[in-house]
């Protein structure tokens, strides 16, 4: 939902220059965490009839709050790691997951259980890091030659997808890489797919990618077979993410000043819309939910007027129980005037969690969909410069947590990435000078922990590997 980072070629050779003689270490530690909420529900106008979704069971109802907003502020401990170095650590012959893996020079990966870091092709180029295949054992990622898995229990590197249709690339364009000057990373960006996906059976890899002026989404086998287009379009589809059985995959659609979250059977090609509003928003009666659950939709009533929201952000929960509604006045290196709602599709209530407008910054959903993580600024008292990480948990009526790193880290974070047990949550962290890391908090023991190798670089989440032991 970011645009992508592209660094000027001279950064990127002071870049390549650090991590080869490996002597800076960026301090960055963070601390505590608390929650909060409240609201109720409109009239939206019916779209196309469209085929029931039937998914699992829902989560308990949610309570509408009889008290005010109350925000609790919790210290953390405190933990630096020792710096280990990257290009000489031998990468180990077994692992002990979760594995954390972001983009950065020489596709570092974090191990979480023995807390070390790893550089798994040192020379090489990354731009973009995408996903972990189901089994934890291979990862996908984009250099600046190709878009190539890597097996983490061979080490050996395969060809997914050259940079374009017809291109020649080098005779092993996925092993290490050493053309950082003289490459243009603004055209790879054009070329290049975006928000890659392993289907959850682990059959398929969903993905977005322009073709002509459009962008449309295509499947692939992981063997680099079988590559289908699913949509084509005048207007621009974004691929989001898989269903859980693997059958079917949920799109942004964006045209002219209308925007369309639907689902689509990838056997069938059946498509049924789950959202659709246009932007920007004078009615709450123009905002269409869909309750994929039960197949009816969702109307939002009793709620103050959206005052033409120019920005509209719906965001549901991994299993489409919740849903977080932004609405900003615009955006500039974040959303400006931003209020938040909480839509609980069970019962049909809108709750209120903030109409008075803050600055967000970022945001992501727990995949038990029990917690929504936003960091934002003047969002309430108790954070310094009223920069926070708060965590909006919609089960526990009215609270919201805050993330105090005010007597630590204070350059801010972006792109919350949760485990896969919604246990830890990582994020990009930045000091005062703008260098940036790695860091991750650990709701079990209350610590921020930077990860080694340090740096962190372009506008995209890191990725948690399976919690798994293997080699």
């Amino acid at each position: 939902m970011c645009p992508f980072l592209r660094l000027p070629k001279s950064i990127l050779a002071v870049v390549i220059l650090s991590m080869l003689i490996c002597t800076s270490l960026l301090a960055c530690a963070e601390a505590g965490r608390t929650t909060s909420h409240s609201v109720s529900p409109t009239s939206p106008t019916p779209t196309p009839a469209m085929l029931a979704s039937p998914v699992q069971s829902l989560l308990p109802n949610l309570q509408t709050p009889t008290s005010a907003l109350t925000i609790q502020s919790v210290t953390p401990t405190e933990q630096r790691l020792a710096s280990p170095t990257p290009t000489t650590v031998p990468l180990p012959a077994s692992w002990v997951g979760p594995l954390v893996a972001w983009t950065y020079p020489g596709l570092p990966v974090f191990n979480v259980g023995t807390r070390q870091g790893y550089s798994l092709l040192e020379g090489t180029w990354v731009e973009f890091v995408w996903d972990w295949s189901p089994d934890g054992h291979n990862l996908l990622y984009t250099s600046d030659q190709a878009t190539c898995i890597i097996n983490l229990t061979t080490y050996e590197t395969t060809l997914l997808l050259p940079m374009s249709e017809g291109s020649s690339p080098p005779n092993n364009p996925c092993s290490p890489q050493s053309q950082f000057e003289g490459y243009d990373h603004t055209d790879l960006v054009k070329k290049a797919p975006e928000n890659m996906r392993w289907s959850p059976t682990g059959e398929w890899i969903a993905y977005t990618q322009a073709v002509s002026t459009s962008n449309e989404v295509f499947l692939i086998r992981p063997d680099g077979s079988e590559k289908t287009q699913l949509t084509e379009n005048i207007h621009q589809d974004y691929f989001v993410d898989w269903s859980a059985d693997g059958q079917k995959i949920f799109t942004w659609l964006t045209q002219d000043k209308s925007h369309e979250l639907y689902s689509l059977d990838i056997l069938s090609g059946q498509r049924q819309v789950i959202v659709q509003h246009p932007e920007p928003l004078e009615s709450w009666q123009d905002l269409y939910i869909l309750d994929i659950h039960s197949g009816q939709q969702v109307r939002i009533e009793g709620l103050p007027s959206p005052q033409q929201a120019n920005i509209v952000i719906v965001d549901p929960s991994p299993d489409y129980s919740y849903y977080a509604i932004f609405l900003a006045r615009d955006w500039f290196e974040g959303f400006n005037e931003t209020k938040l709602y909480l839509l609980d599709v069970s019962t049909e209530e809108t709750h209120i969690i903030k109409d008075e407008g803050f600055y967000l910054l970022d945001w992501g959903w727990s995949p038990d969909s029990d917690t929504l993580a936003f960091i934002a600024h003047d969002f309430d008292e108790h954070s310094s410069d009223g920069r926070g990480i708060y965590l909006l948990e919609p089960l526990t009526n009215a609270n919201i947590e805050i993330l105090d790193t005010s007597n630590s880290f204070t350059g801010g974070w972006s792109f919350p990435s949760w485990s896969l047990d919604s246990e830890m949550i990582a994020f990009k962290a930045y000091d005062d000078q703008g260098e940036t890391c790695l860091t991750i908090y650990s709701f079990d023991s209350g610590e921020f922990v930077v990860a080694e190798p340090l740096g962190y670089y372009g506008f995209t989440p890191c990725h948690w590997s399976p919690m798994l032991v293997y080699d």
